[in-house]
């Protein structure tokens, strides 16, 4: 059995979900609120001045082989792994261009509207992102810090209103693109898929991205439809009128009306029927349900507030009561003291000391390229070169 970790919003995890589904691969799913994914990533970069493991989904397959740099490497396992030529999804060597082509240009549009669209949304966010947490350590340490997690979104995936902008024209030119290859292999077939009579990497790319523009859901779209989905969608009568506005007119295209048919026929093993392949770690085992957790977090909220108010008052006190500016720097100076023996004592060589400089390093350190990197990067240049280098989606 292997392992995938993700974060539910993300649309390539849905991809990677979809992909071992189809398989008929059963994986452990460790579903993890952004940023505390970073603690299950980063064990599984390459060391230090290498790029460290930040992104999402990271495979651990049943070899215990660990696929982490991109999704289309996962799907080239599952693919030459496939003995079943329906299974094949780059059977088709344009499905191969068109999955990067994408995840490159289309995946973060769709990332940046749904992200702004939750976190502008107070009911959304609580029913989407802070009540979706299934262990409750996440959920605690997800709502006590979620000012600043909030924070943090803003800003790493710029959801400003130029970029908010920029990624719904993106997202039309996407859907208009498709429209014209789906009218093109839908000629002479009954059901088209984008290239022609066969489902591939393309068709199942395309939908799981889409999706979190047009947010398939068992209200609107029946329970064949929803619950296909790895990831719960709003209905569309919680939209803002605005989004909602344009959702409906994308669904009525005829990629939007492709991605519902594919959720709807496709999203799982044909075969299958409707087998679950995915688990999840047990929420009720102990290790998941430290004291600190209870209730969403309030025990963690309460200690750390306190705590916080505590200390402050102290230093007060001591400002107060010093009667010159050497009794506050022996006060400093023994906390310095107490933190580095701390530091010393329960940090340093350990496990958390490793992964404090994994994210400083990733916040500011300058990453040296891997023999693979330099690989592929002339092998880019090369192609550049030669003329190799063919968009066929002209996307940009």
């Amino acid at each position: 059995m292997g392992t995938l970790i993700t974060v539910s919003w993300n649309p390539l995890c849905e991809q990677m979900r979809w992909a071992l589904d189809r398989h008929s691969s059963a994986y452990v799913e460790h579903d993890y609120p952004w940023p505390l994914h970073l603690m299950a990533t980063l064990p599984h970069s390459d060391p230090v001045p290498h790029r460290q493991q930040t992104g999402v989904p990271v495979w651990i397959n049943y070899k215990n082989e660990v696929y982490k740099r991109n999704v289309v490497d996962m799907f080239m396992f599952l693919y030459a792994h496939s003995f079943n030529s329906s299974l094949k999804l780059y059977k088709n060597p344009d499905a191969l261009s068109i999955h990067e082509e994408l995840n490159a240009y289309f995946a973060p549009a769709a990332t940046t509207i749904y992200l702004h669209l939750l976190l502008t949304n107070r009911a959304l966010t609580e029913k989407f992102i802070l009540s979706h947490p299934r262990i409750a350590t996440h959920a605690a340490l997800q709502r006590t810090f979620w000012p600043i997690i909030r924070l943090l979104l803003h800003r790493y995936y710029d959801l400003s209103p130029a970029n908010l902008q920029n990624s719904w024209e993106r997202v039309q030119k996407v859907f208009d693109t498709m429209d014209m290859m789906l009218q093109k292999s839908g000629v002479n077939t009954v059901s088209p898929f984008i290239l022609g009579s066969t489902f591939t990497a393309a068709d199942l790319a395309f939908s799981s991205i889409a999706a979190f523009i047009l947010f398939p859901n068992d209200e609107d779209d029946g329970d064949d439809v929803g619950d296909a989905a790895g990831v719960e969608f709003p209905s569309l009568s919680s939209l803002p009128d605005g989004v909602k506005e344009k959702v409906l007119r994308l669904r009525k295209t005829r990629s939007g009306k492709h991605v519902m048919r594919m959720y709807a026929t496709e999203r799982t093993n044909p075969g299958s029927d409707k087998i679950e392949y995915r688990s999840f770690p047990s929420r009720y085992s102990k290790e998941n349900n430290p004291w600190w957790a209870e209730n969403n977090g309030a025990r963690l909220q309460h200690l750390i507030y306190s705590s916080f108010i505590q200390y402050a008052i102290l230093w007060i006190v001591v400002y107060v009561s010093s009667t010159s500016w050497k009794g506050v720097a022996v006060f400093a100076a023994i906390h310095v003291v107490a933190a580095i023996a701390c530091c010393r004592g329960y940090i340093l060589h350990t496990a958390t000391h490793q992964l404090i400089q994994q994210l400083i390093f990733s916040a500011f350190g300058k990453p040296v390229p891997t023999e693979r990197d330099l690989v592929e990067l002339a092998q880019a240049e090369k192609d550049l070169k030669c003329g190799n280098v063919e968009s066929i989606l002209k996307l940009n």
